[in-house]
């Protein structure tokens, strides 16, 4: 499937760039116009720099740095926008120019022209005829758009203007302002508004970029593996429509897509509102922006729909009730106390992620062979709480139950093989005594988190009686 995905791609490439099928372009009232690269040496700095992200990229991912391959895909990510742009020249004059176009973005000439003349009240009280107005005006893009953007140029040229910044904003804006000192509109904008569209222009890819650390919160929670989902991460980099629309704000709105998305995600598998509300506000903010991102509501309520639809409640073990505080599920079931002389990570295995504790010296085993075997056996029953489906479900049918808990030592979001394999090796590791085992999960539906890669995993262990 990968080789696939790779010769597909590069067939696509080949028909763009000799524009083999003109339809890529558009036809549907609208085609983009077909021109080769003016300067082959931009291409050339293009393709040398993809490779040297990904070759750099690839050695990363051997390394195994989670963190590093994370902080080079958004640099790599921004880099490489940059590259694309200079492809028809210098990579800041243009993307100046497109900032403070009415046409490419608009918001820049609409706050100046519109807002900054009105005040900021009077034209979101008559927001509606502003639309009207823009397409007068040739701003083609606010007929049907909110105001946040245009509030965003706003704010920052009021920062900027402010006497407390004078010193910075006076030679900054002055050396921007000569991108356009031919277009007698710019050369109204106040030092304010300058910086505003400069920051915007020049900043935009990065914020591009970024929409790599969401993904990759996403790929974790979902796989429950950091190396995996850095390396899906690093795919954000090298797509093209996020290098060659810089710095319009549609590369903006990917960015806060996912980072709303992540937030549900953490919200439905730990069952905490405050992540949902945070996801609120950020997908709110993003249709404050523009009203394109609104099918992503759609989107966002049916995977909520049907998560709540898949993931049952797992059954209450026998004399709980509904409030009785016992389900592992809850945020407010409190944990046992420790012991004197023990701290969270105490007697923890360090090459395992399910942490197994010892409250009080094992009891003493057979020597031999036999013993340990009859030990290990006690885990690999039919009804072993590490072995079954239906283990750590429901205590009463475990055969290594949960009643005596000692401790609960959180582990890191891991599927349910990898639960039962480390768990294993733990339990391996200790010497003498018989052990309970049983695996606890804070959201309702331990089979799917545990097969998908659960948010927290908690392995608590005590001594069973002889």
């Amino acid at each position: 499937m990968r080789r696939l995905i790779v010769i597909a791609a590069v067939v696509l490439a080949g028909f763009i760039a000799f524009d083999l099928y003109p339809g890529l372009r558009g036809g549907a009232g609208w085609q983009w116009a077909y021109q080769p690269p003016p300067d082959v040496v931009a291409v050339i700095a293009l393709t040398a720099g993809l490779t040297v992200y990904v070759v750099v990229t690839a050695l990363l991912r051997a390394r195994r740095a989670v963190r590093t391959v994370l902080a080079w895909t958004v640099f790599g990510g921004t880099v490489l926008a940059y590259l694309a742009v200079s492809i028809r020249g210098d990579p800041f004059f243009l993307l100046f120019t497109r900032t403070v176009s009415p046409v490419q973005t608009g918001a820049a000439s609409l706050q100046t022209s519109i807002m900054a003349r009105d005040g900021v009240l009077p034209t979101l009280r008559r927001w509606p005829e502003v639309m009207d107005e823009a397409l007068t005006l040739n701003l083609i893009h606010f007929t049907t758009s909110p105001p946040g953007q245009v509030l965003a140029h706003q704010a920052l040229a009021d920062v900027f203007d402010s006497p407390a910044l004078h010193g910075l904003a006076a030679p900054v804006s002055q050396a921007w302002r000569m991108y356009q000192c031919h277009d007698i509109d710019v050369m109204w904008y106040s030092r304010g508004e300058i910086m505003a569209a400069g920051l915007f222009a020049f900043l935009m890819p990065l914020l591009a970029a970024l929409a790599a650390l969401p993904i990759f919160g996403i790929a974790r929670d979902l796989t429950g593996d950091r190396m995996l989902a850095a390396r899906i991460a690093g795919w954000w980099a090298l797509v093209p429509a996020v290098l060659m629309f810089a710095p319009t704000w549609n590369t903006l709105y990917s960015t806060l897509c996912a980072l709303a998305f992540w937030l549900l995600l953490r919200g439905l598998r730990s069952e905490q509102m405050g992540w949902v509300l945070g996801a609120g506000l950020v997908t709110a903010l993003t249709t404050f922006l523009n009203f394109a991102v609104l099918p992503f509501l759609l989107l966002a309520g049916l995977f909520t729909l049907g998560w709540c639809a898949l993931t049952p409640r797992p059954p209450l073990p026998q004399g709980e009730g509904e409030n009785s505080g016992q389900d592992s599920g809850s945020a407010l079931t409190p944990r046992p106390p420790l012991p004197q002389g023990e701290g969270e990570n105490s007697g923890r295995d360090s090459d395992s992620d399910v942490g197994v504790v010892c409250p009080h010296p094992p009891a003493p085993s057979p020597s031999g062979r036999g013993g340990e075997q009859r030990s290990r056996s006690r885990l690999s029953t039919r009804h072993s709480a590490l072995g079954t489906q239906h283990s750590a479900l429901s205590t009463r049918h475990s055969a290594l139950g949960s009643q005596h808990p000692a401790l609960c030592a959180p582990a890191r979001s891991m599927g349910w093989a990898g639960v039962r394999d480390r768990a294993s090796r733990a339990v391996d590791r200790l010497h003498g005594g018989d052990w309970r085992i049983a695996v606890r999960h804070p959201t309702r539906d331990v089979r799917l988190a545990f097969r998908a890669g659960a948010a927290r995993v908690s392995a608590v262990a005590s001594p069973a009686p002889v």
